[in-house]
């Protein structure tokens, strides 16, 4: 080319003592060959794209100043980035400026960055030669990071361990890609022919590197979908066009786990999608969009982690996250005027959810640049009183730490002026502020001023809720009791409890009031006035259900979960009955905020009623209406999540703890075997979002959980998912346990499961598969066994239903049990012939190989000589253990 590069690499090569040419073309050759290979394999590799990454990924040495020779290391990657932007190659430039190892710090990546990546790893310095130039060599990864580690700046521990962490990617991507066949050694340019062992066979150690290597796949497949904007704009207009609710929250999923690796304008597609989900009926919709856009809005502007040359400045995008912060700031205060008013009201009651997230996300020293602008709505005193009561319901969203005097007291003076406004839900919103307020500010002058102000306008008249507030704040802030008689009234007069039922339920009254009412009877409760708390907790338990406003439904839940301590055994477990039956609805509309709560609520039942319950929500589980079975499935998940607490209130129970901790795991395996497709990825949806991705359980309860769930999820999750939705349901899933098995290998090194060293061997045609049959599997698991069912292809003595509905009837059988597992339908296994039973003893070695049979199987087997004093013949009521000791 006019640039002359590959002349310049000799040049150089002769000039310096380094030949950056050799590394070059090694880098080329590995990327190449690893990525050819992975082509073959079905992986969406982009050949020419990763060609020319390799080939310029080191070509902004040859742009550093004479000054800069000794940071050429830390710059070469800024001026690499600038090359290819001059000769209009962006995403060349966009793989080749970032193949620097701390990248992979990024949580997703593109297959042609891992490969770059991966490739300038292996290819180092081996030496020099007599002249003292450069010999370049191709290293193992293990060897290369001994090499790499032994040359890190300023090592210590923290540096060690980052640099462990990701070392630990590379040698993942590198296991992914010797389990497909592809050849890292570089001696042959086929694929080698790699055995796919049944997941049901797999050892603890084998079952976590498929998990590894599920997850990477997925994770290359989705990026690839996503770094393309064709496709990326596909996936957003079909998440805008689906119906389902559930099916957005799955899009939703996606972006909030994968939208650290969008481009800006992905970003900004993404956002407008997000903005319109705030008009979305769900409630919960609502909330993840608004989330999800302040996290967004957070981590928008892309940063040049990289060290940069002296007195440059880089200018990523004309738009930065604070200009887009204001103008979805004025979108949502300020909507089109076509925006009806309902839509607007759900619009602004998002606002404080965006806040919240944008300022959880965002670092810490910008966290006043993002309250500024929004100051600047609370300035202004004109607003109707919609919006004004949307800036209310916000206020205690914005750390009154992070504001000086002058900000506060813009705060102060707009509920003091908006409290004369005669419109209930205002006045509401702005004594909850106070209230929330009082503990932090009772030295502040201005704000007992404004106190007063708000006290002296908001009539306490017959609004019971509001007085109840009044008095909270004047005792909050140390100041007189005006109307002790009107207050005492709220807290002995038994007609107020009747007045706030009959409230709670009328559609007509302000949710703002609801919800404070709810504390009004919550704190009688706990000042120890004679209340009727099982009434308080059926009509906590049907606003729950019932209430139109989704806060509403969430602060009946919070408070019935507090209530629960104070109620005695039968209160709990009726009103326990009564939430179980809000499950059975079917309608999700009314049924999906229970289980957050529900689940909660019960592991303060009595153990034997707990029993019960687990019993009954199993029997919901297996019902016919997916709904139903979902609802049931997200309520056992929220168990597991708080199930450790319940150890701690009946610890005398330790053992019967542990056997209900794996029923309840069982359960949400089972939903991996139902045969509707709605359960299956609410299934995923539990055990991936709300065990593996939040931090209820601890490490150590993870890695049990994950021991009882892993051998069982790969076996019932279908690798080739049949809908680019479950596909992306799935992807989510397999990332959350992926982050996890990375975090625990990280700090533990290994994992460590004491696995049954004995296997039983239980062939049959099971038609139909009974109870008894399950019984049997059982007893001789609990003897220390893993048994395998081997399913008959056929039956010459019955018409036996066809081969693969039996199969799907024992996987939804047995789903739900420890250690027995279906054995491979791939394998035939004849008992009578030798070779076979040889064959089956060496698919487990080191394991002691039973077989389970009755009288009959017992006699076809004479091929076999048993030995007496081997104990090899045990006998039970229905079945006899034949051990395998020799053949013929």
């Amino acid at each position: 080319s006019d640039a002359y590069l590959y002349e310049l690499m000799r040049i150089g090569r002769e000039i310096m003592p380094f030949d950056m040419l050799a590394h070059v073309a090694g880098v080329h050759h590995i990327a190449m060959h690893i990525a050819r290979q992975l082509v073959k394999t079905g992986i969406p590799v982009d050949l020419p794209l990763i060609s020319g990454a390799a080939a310029a990924h080191d070509i902004g040495k040859y742009g550093c100043r004479e000054n800069e020779v000794r940071r050429i290391p830390y710059l070469h990657y800024y001026y690499t980035d600038l090359w290819c932007r001059v000769h209009e190659l962006p995403n060349i430039g966009h793989i080749a400026a970032n193949h620097s190892t701390w990248d992979l710090e990024l949580e997703n990546l593109t297959v042609e960055s891992l490969i770059l990546i991966y490739a300038d790893f292996r290819v180092k310095n081996n030496g020099y030669d007599e002249k003292g130039k450069e010999i370049m060599g191709f290293y193992s990864l293990a060897s290369s990071f001994a090499v790499i580690l032994n040359k890190l700046d300023n090592v210590d521990t923290a540096k060690e361990n980052r640099y462990r962490h990701v070392y630990s990617r590379l040698e993942d991507f590198e296991n992914y890609m010797k389990a497909l066949g592809v050849n890292v050694d570089l001696t042959s340019c086929a694929l080698q022919p790699i055995p796919q062992r049944n997941p049901a066979l797999l050892n603890i150690d084998e079952t976590v590197d498929a998990f590894k290597n599920i997850a990477i796949d997925h994770n290359i497949r989705l990026m690839h979908k996503l770094s393309r904007e064709l496709t990326f704009g596909d996936i957003l207009e079909a998440a805008r066009s689906t119906r389902n609710w559930k099916d957005t929250r799955a899009y939703l999923n996606i972006f909030a786990e994968y939208f650290t690796y969008m481009n800006q304008r992905q970003k900004q597609m993404a956002m407008n999608f997000l903005y319109d989900l705030m008009f979305h009926r769900e409630g919960d919709i609502r909330r993840q969009a608004a989330d999800l856009l302040g996290n967004m809005i957070a981590h928008y502007d892309v940063e040049y982690g990289k060290e940069l040359p002296q007195n440059v400045n880089v200018i990523l995008d004309e738009t930065d996250s604070f200009q887009l912060w204001k103008r979805y700031l004025d979108r949502i205060i300020l909507p089109d005027h076509k925006v009806i008013d309902r839509h607007r009201r759900w619009l602004g009651y998002c606002l404080k959810r965006v806040v919240i997230s944008l300022l959880e996300n965002c670092k810490e020293e910008q966290r006043k640049r993002y309250v500024v602008p929004l100051l600047a709505y609370y300035q202004e005193l004109g607003w109707i009183d919609e919006t004004a009561f949307i800036l209310l319901d916000t206020m205690p969203s914005i750390p009154m730490a992070l504001l000086d005097d002058a900000e506060r007291n813009v705060c102060f003076r707009f509920m003091e002026h908006f409290a004369s406004r005669d419109v209930l839900e205002i006045q509401a919103a702005i004594l909850l502020n106070l209230c929330e307020m009082a503990p932090a500010f009772t030295e502040s002058k201005e704000f007992l001023h404004t106190v007063n102000g708000v006290l002296d306008v908001v009539p306490a008249k017959e609004e019971k809720a509001l007085a109840y507030l009044a008095y909270e704040i004047r005792k909050n802030c140390g100041l007189p009791q005006k109307n002790k008689a009107a207050y005492q009234e709220i807290f002995e007069d038994s007609a107020v409890v009747s007045d706030i039922f009959l409230d709670n339920l009328k559609a007509a009254t302000p949710w703002k009031i609801k919800i404070i009412n709810m504390r009004l009877l919550y704190d009688r409760i706990c000042s120890g006035v004679t209340m009727p708390k099982l009434h308080v907790a059926t009509h906590l338990s049907n606003l729950l259900k019932v209430s139109e406003q989704v806060s509403v439904r969430h602060a009946a839940g919070e408070t019935l979960v507090k209530l629960a301590p104070m109620l005695s055994w039968d209160q709990r477990n009726e009103v326990a009955i009564e939430l179980t039956k809000g499950l059975e609805i079917g309608e999700f509309e009314f049924s999906k905020y229970i289980p957050q709560y529900l689940g909660e609520f019960v592991l303060f039942l009595h153990p034997k009623e707990l029993d019960e319950f687990i019993k009954d929500l199993e029997r919901l589980q297996n019902s016919t209406n997916d709904r139903i079975a979902s609802v049931a499935l997200d309520t056992f998940g929220v168990m597991l999540q708080h199930y450790g607490q319940y150890q701690s209130r009946f610890p005398e129970l330790a053992q019967v703890y542990e056997d209900r901790r794996k029923k309840i795991m069982g359960m949400i395996l089972k939903g991996f075997a139902n045969y509707q497709e709605n359960v299956k990825r609410e299934a995923f949806w539990v055990v991936g979002h709300e065990l593996f991705a939040q931090d209820y359980l601890s490490m150590q309860e993870k890695k049990n959980l994950f021991g009882f769930l892993s051998k069982k999820m790969l076996m019932l999750v279908e690798q080739d998912e049949d809908s680019e939705l479950t596909f992306f349901n799935h992807t989510a899933g397999w990332n959350f346990v992926y982050h996890f098995i990375s975090a625990y290998i990280f700090q533990e090194r290994k994992f460590t499961f004491s696995e049954p060293q004995k296997i039983a061997f239980f062939p049959g045609t099971f038609d139909p598969f009974t109870l008894g049959h399950k019984e049997i599997a059982r007893e001789i698991r609990d003897l220390g066994f893993t048994v395998y069912l081997a399913l008959d292809e056929f039956s010459w003595s019955k018409k036996a239903q066809p081969h693969r509905v039996r199969r799907r009837i024992l996987d939804m059988s047995v789903a739900n049990e420890e250690n027995i597992f279906l054995f491979p339908s791939d394998t035939p296994i004849n008992i009578a012939n030798p070779a076979d039973l040889k064959k089956l003893r060496e698919m487990f070695p080191g394991k002691e190989v039973y077989m389970v049979a009755g009288s009959d199987v017992v006699q076809n087997a004479s091929s076999y000589r048993m030995e007496p004093e081997e104990n090899s013949i045990m006998t039970f009521p229905h079945v006899i253990f034949l051990r395998e000791t020799r053949e013929g």
